[in-house]
Protein backbone atom coordinates (compact mmCIF):
# COMPACT_ATOMS: atom_id res chain seq x y z
CA UNK A 1 0.00 0.00 0.00
CA UNK A 2 1.18 3.49 -0.81
CA UNK A 3 0.11 6.30 1.44
CA UNK A 4 -1.19 9.53 -0.02
CA UNK A 5 1.07 11.79 2.03
CA UNK A 6 4.25 10.25 0.60
CA UNK A 7 3.18 10.74 -3.00
CA UNK A 8 2.02 14.31 -2.43
CA UNK A 9 5.30 15.18 -0.69
CA UNK A 10 7.34 13.92 -3.64
CA UNK A 11 5.15 15.79 -6.11
CA UNK A 12 5.41 19.01 -4.13
CA UNK A 13 9.21 18.78 -3.94
CA UNK A 14 9.31 18.70 -7.73
CA UNK A 15 6.93 21.62 -8.02
CA UNK A 16 8.76 23.79 -5.49
CA UNK A 17 12.18 23.16 -7.03
CA UNK A 18 10.88 24.43 -10.35
CA UNK A 19 8.84 27.34 -9.02
CA UNK A 20 11.74 29.06 -7.28
CA UNK A 21 13.96 29.58 -10.30
CA UNK A 22 15.01 33.24 -10.18
CA UNK A 23 16.71 33.94 -13.49
CA UNK A 24 15.69 37.44 -14.68
CA UNK A 25 14.61 38.08 -18.25
CA UNK A 26 15.80 41.48 -19.47
CA UNK A 27 14.11 43.85 -21.91
CA UNK A 28 15.98 46.85 -23.28
CA UNK A 29 13.88 49.97 -23.74
CA UNK A 30 14.80 52.88 -26.03
CA UNK A 31 15.81 56.21 -24.50
CA UNK A 32 13.05 58.73 -24.00
CA UNK A 33 12.73 61.50 -26.62
CA UNK A 34 14.61 64.73 -26.05
CA UNK A 35 11.88 66.91 -27.51
CA UNK A 36 8.47 66.79 -25.82
CA UNK A 37 6.28 69.18 -23.86
CA UNK A 38 3.82 67.43 -21.56
CA UNK A 39 3.60 63.74 -22.37
CA UNK A 40 6.00 61.47 -24.25
CA UNK A 41 3.27 59.02 -25.23
CA UNK A 42 0.75 61.53 -26.56
CA UNK A 43 3.38 63.48 -28.46
CA UNK A 44 6.00 60.89 -29.45
CA UNK A 45 4.41 57.47 -28.92
CA UNK A 46 7.15 56.70 -26.38
CA UNK A 47 7.01 53.89 -25.74
CA UNK A 48 5.60 50.39 -25.85
CA UNK A 49 7.33 47.01 -25.76
CA UNK A 50 5.80 43.63 -26.48
CA UNK A 51 6.64 40.73 -24.18
CA UNK A 52 6.14 37.17 -25.40
CA UNK A 53 6.77 33.64 -24.12
CA UNK A 54 7.20 34.66 -20.48
CA UNK A 55 5.31 33.15 -17.55
CA UNK A 56 3.42 34.92 -14.74
CA UNK A 57 5.42 37.61 -12.93
CA UNK A 58 7.19 36.72 -9.69
CA UNK A 59 9.54 39.73 -9.56
CA UNK A 60 9.71 42.98 -11.53
CA UNK A 61 12.33 45.75 -11.63
CA UNK A 62 13.63 48.49 -13.89
CA UNK A 63 17.02 50.17 -14.12
CA UNK A 64 17.52 53.57 -15.76
CA UNK A 65 19.53 56.76 -15.82
CA UNK A 66 17.44 59.86 -15.15
CA UNK A 67 18.38 63.31 -16.38
CA UNK A 68 16.54 66.16 -14.67
CA UNK A 69 16.21 69.81 -15.59
CA UNK A 70 16.10 72.72 -13.14
CA UNK A 71 12.56 71.80 -12.09
CA UNK A 72 12.58 68.03 -11.38
CA UNK A 73 9.39 68.28 -9.34
CA UNK A 74 7.40 68.65 -12.59
CA UNK A 75 8.31 65.26 -14.06
CA UNK A 76 7.03 61.73 -13.39
CA UNK A 77 7.98 58.39 -14.97
CA UNK A 78 5.24 55.74 -15.35
CA UNK A 79 4.82 52.12 -16.45
CA UNK A 80 1.61 50.29 -17.35
CA UNK A 81 1.38 46.49 -17.42
CA UNK A 82 -0.57 44.45 -20.01
CA UNK A 83 -3.25 43.87 -17.35
CA UNK A 84 -3.73 47.62 -16.85
CA UNK A 85 -1.84 48.10 -13.57
CA UNK A 86 -0.13 51.51 -13.48
CA UNK A 87 2.95 52.15 -11.38
CA UNK A 88 4.93 55.34 -10.79
CA UNK A 89 8.58 54.48 -11.36
CA UNK A 90 9.81 57.86 -10.20
CA UNK A 91 8.63 61.40 -9.52
CA UNK A 92 10.47 64.64 -8.76
CA UNK A 93 13.80 62.88 -9.21
CA UNK A 94 17.16 64.57 -9.52
CA UNK A 95 19.70 63.29 -12.05
CA UNK A 96 20.80 59.79 -11.02
CA UNK A 97 20.97 56.13 -11.98
CA UNK A 98 18.34 54.05 -10.20
CA UNK A 99 16.97 50.54 -9.87
CA UNK A 100 13.31 50.35 -8.88
CA UNK A 101 11.77 47.06 -7.72
CA UNK A 102 8.06 46.55 -7.12
CA UNK A 103 5.75 43.64 -6.32
CA UNK A 104 2.69 45.44 -7.71
CA UNK A 105 2.72 43.24 -10.83
CA UNK A 106 3.29 39.93 -9.03
CA UNK A 107 0.97 37.19 -10.30
CA UNK A 108 -0.01 39.11 -13.42
CA UNK A 109 0.70 37.74 -16.90
CA UNK A 110 3.92 39.23 -18.24
CA UNK A 111 2.94 38.69 -21.86
CA UNK A 112 1.43 41.54 -23.80
CA UNK A 113 2.11 45.22 -24.36
CA UNK A 114 3.88 47.26 -21.69
CA UNK A 115 3.78 51.05 -21.92
CA UNK A 116 6.19 53.57 -20.41
CA UNK A 117 5.89 57.33 -20.52
CA UNK A 118 7.15 60.52 -18.93
CA UNK A 119 4.84 63.37 -18.00
CA UNK A 120 5.79 66.99 -17.34
CA UNK A 121 3.06 68.77 -15.41
CA UNK A 122 4.25 72.24 -16.41
CA UNK A 123 4.39 71.45 -20.10
CA UNK A 124 7.93 72.32 -21.12
CA UNK A 125 9.60 68.88 -20.98
CA UNK A 126 13.28 68.70 -20.09
CA UNK A 127 13.57 65.51 -18.03
CA UNK A 128 14.34 62.14 -19.57
CA UNK A 129 15.36 58.51 -19.06
CA UNK A 130 18.13 56.55 -20.80
CA UNK A 131 19.90 53.19 -20.54
CA UNK A 132 16.60 51.60 -19.53
CA UNK A 133 16.39 47.89 -18.79
CA UNK A 134 13.26 46.20 -17.44
CA UNK A 135 13.63 42.77 -15.86
CA UNK A 136 11.07 40.10 -15.01
CA UNK A 137 11.48 36.92 -13.02
CA UNK A 138 8.69 34.64 -14.13
CA UNK A 139 7.16 31.49 -12.67
CA UNK A 140 9.21 28.79 -14.37
CA UNK A 141 6.67 26.10 -13.47
CA UNK A 142 4.17 27.73 -15.81
CA UNK A 143 6.67 28.63 -18.49
CA UNK A 144 4.12 28.45 -21.31
CA UNK A 145 5.14 24.94 -22.32
CA UNK A 146 2.06 22.93 -23.15
CA UNK A 147 2.83 20.03 -20.81
CA UNK A 148 4.32 19.51 -17.36
CA UNK A 149 5.53 16.07 -16.28
CA UNK A 150 4.90 14.99 -12.68
CA UNK A 151 6.40 11.82 -11.22
CA UNK A 152 5.92 10.00 -7.90
CA UNK A 153 8.00 7.13 -6.57
CA UNK A 154 8.50 5.20 -3.34
CA UNK A 155 10.73 2.40 -2.16
CA UNK A 156 9.49 -1.10 -3.20
CA UNK A 157 6.74 0.38 -5.36
CA UNK A 158 6.38 1.24 -9.01
CA UNK A 159 7.14 4.76 -10.18
CA UNK A 160 4.11 6.65 -11.45
CA UNK A 161 4.07 9.60 -13.80
CA UNK A 162 1.46 11.87 -15.27
CA UNK A 163 1.45 14.60 -17.92
CA UNK A 164 -0.55 17.77 -17.26
CA UNK A 165 -1.52 20.02 -20.16
CA UNK A 166 -1.66 23.72 -19.22
CA UNK A 167 -3.30 26.26 -21.53
CA UNK A 168 -2.86 29.31 -19.32
CA UNK A 169 -0.06 31.53 -18.06
CA UNK A 170 -1.50 32.61 -14.71
CA UNK A 171 -0.16 31.42 -11.37
CA UNK A 172 -2.16 29.35 -8.90
CA UNK A 173 -1.49 26.70 -6.26
CA UNK A 174 -2.24 23.29 -7.70
CA UNK A 175 -3.26 20.49 -5.34
CA UNK A 176 -3.41 16.81 -6.29
CA UNK A 177 -5.64 14.66 -4.05
CA UNK A 178 -4.93 10.91 -4.11
CA UNK A 179 -6.62 8.01 -2.33
CA UNK A 180 -5.38 7.16 1.15
CA UNK A 181 -4.54 3.61 0.16
CA UNK A 182 -4.12 1.54 -2.99
CA UNK A 183 -3.28 -2.09 -3.63
CA UNK A 184 -1.62 -3.79 -6.56
CA UNK A 185 -3.81 -3.73 -9.64
CA UNK A 186 -5.88 -0.72 -8.58
CA UNK A 187 -6.51 2.10 -11.03
CA UNK A 188 -5.72 5.27 -9.11
CA UNK A 189 -7.82 8.35 -9.82
CA UNK A 190 -6.68 11.73 -8.56
CA UNK A 191 -8.51 15.03 -8.16
CA UNK A 192 -6.68 18.18 -9.28
CA UNK A 193 -7.71 21.54 -7.78
CA UNK A 194 -6.44 25.14 -8.05
CA UNK A 195 -6.82 27.74 -5.32
CA UNK A 196 -8.06 30.59 -7.53
CA UNK A 197 -9.73 31.31 -10.82
CA UNK A 198 -7.32 31.48 -13.73
CA UNK A 199 -9.57 33.23 -16.21
CA UNK A 200 -7.69 36.54 -16.43
CA UNK A 201 -7.03 37.12 -20.13
CA UNK A 202 -4.11 39.22 -21.28
CA UNK A 203 -5.48 42.32 -22.97
CA UNK A 204 -2.92 43.94 -25.29
CA UNK A 205 -4.49 47.37 -24.89
CA UNK A 206 -6.35 47.59 -21.54
CA UNK A 207 -5.98 51.30 -20.93
CA UNK A 208 -8.16 54.14 -22.11
CA UNK A 209 -6.18 56.97 -20.52
CA UNK A 210 -2.59 56.69 -19.41
CA UNK A 211 -0.19 59.48 -18.50
CA UNK A 212 -3.00 62.04 -18.85
CA UNK A 213 -1.99 65.59 -19.53
CA UNK A 214 -2.21 67.92 -16.55
CA UNK A 215 -2.85 71.64 -16.42
CA UNK A 216 0.24 73.84 -16.55
CA UNK A 217 1.37 75.89 -13.58
CA UNK A 218 0.65 79.59 -13.90
CA UNK A 219 4.28 80.54 -13.41
CA UNK A 220 7.65 78.86 -13.33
Amino acid sequence: MIKKSLIILILLIGIVSNAFSVTPIYFNIPDSPVEYSSNTWDENNWTEINVRNVGPIMEWSINYTWTADDYPEDASFYVLSPSGTQHTIGSAEVSSTSTVTSNIFNGEPANGTWRLCIEDSYGDGGCGAANISMSIVDDQLLNLSSEIQLMASASDYYTGSVSLTIDDNESAILTILLPDRVINGDTVQAKICVDRNVDLDTNPNPWRTFCPKQKNHLNK
